[in-house]
């Protein structure tokens, strides 16, 4: 799903009348091949530098008060797709190493017992686990709360999620949205682009 700064920037193209390879040579890039495929990447997957912006911004006649609407506008849609997203229940877990002791550890899932149904007891069960292994692991109780424990057993972080994550892979229960940090925009303000939560089961 295109955001609604995307969609504005790719309709102002077209209103003016432009292909793609006019508007790279508008906003000057010399190597005009890397040019469009920078603007097909803004208009086909809400990716761009913040310099880029600035330029088709001047290219299209777009005011930055438009640009801060439509970002304003893309972010409360996107916490709201979130929220709902991290609300689905899963199949609460926990994640164990496979390889002990390594710098990036792989992890793989494992079901909590049958007889655990609340996370007082969920925490338990995987600190003795924990404890057992020697090493750290994580309890995914849902997609909001992850809790990594220590190889004595010990509570090392309680991680509540929340939209602007990116969680490390491990972590994910199924695909994590997030959003996408372009670069500083003049004044050090930082445009956050939206990264669109998929639907998937897990």
């Amino acid at each position: 799903m295109r955001s609604h700064l995307v969609r504005h920037f790719a309709a102002a193209r077209t209103s003016k009348g432009l292909s793609v390879l006019q508007l790279a040579r508008l906003v000057g890039y010399t190597n005009i091949v890397g040019g469009c495929n920078r603007i097909r990447r803004f208009e086909e997957r809400g990716v761009v530098h913040a310099d880029l912006l600035r330029k088709l911004a001047a290219a299209l006649e777009i005011e930055e008060e438009t640009i801060e609407a439509l970002i304003a506008q893309d972010r409360r849609e996107f916490v709201r797709a979130w929220d709902e997203w991290a609300d689905q229940p899963i199949a609460p877990h926990i994640l164990v190493p496979i390889l002990s002791g390594a710098l990036k550890t792989p992890y793989r899932r494992e079901p909590l017992a049958a007889d655990i149904h609340d996370l007082a007891a969920a925490e338990r069960y995987a600190s003795r686990i924990g404890s057992a292994l020697s090493s750290s692991i994580c309890l995914v109780w849902s997609r909001r709360l992850s809790i990594w424990f220590d190889a004595a057993g010990k509570v090392a972080v309680r991680k509540i999620a929340t939209p602007d994550d990116r969680l490390p892979g491990p972590l994910r229960p199924s695909h994590r949205p997030g959003l996408q940090l372009a670069d500083p925009l003049p004044q050090d303000r930082t445009l956050q682009l939206i990264d669109w939560p998929i639907e998937r089961t897990g």
